[in-house]
């Protein structure tokens, strides 16, 4: 499973449901710290590993070949509003179709 950090979400307040459904492993990517955390499912709790057995991937390695993308430093749930999306208003308007 991947998990990818938005701001404001609740990312690591899944784990005991993903453990709870047998999720062997789960990747969290953090764009915002350009991080990757690989977790393990071990004995019902998840520990950090730095490899994925069942992937064979390394997660520094694969920290280093993410092409991060440029992530505002906007929590859109503190702000009050939706975050900028085609079809929202608030959408730069050079961009919307």
């Amino acid at each position: 499973m991947v998990e990818v950090v938005s701001p404001g979400d609740e990312t690591w307040q899944k784990l005991g449901f993903y453990a709870a459904h047998s999720v062997d492993e789960l990747l969290i990517a953090d764009p915002a710290k350009r991080s990757v955390t690989w977790l393990v499912l071990h004995a019902g709790r998840y520990v950090e590993a730095e490899y994925s057995p069942l992937l064979r991937v390394d997660a520094a390695k694969l920290t280093e070949q993410i092409n991060w993308p440029t992530v505002p430093a906007v929590d859109w749930r503190e702000a009050g509003r939706c975050p900028p999306v085609p079809g929202n208003p608030s959408f730069p308007s050079s961009v919307r179709s």
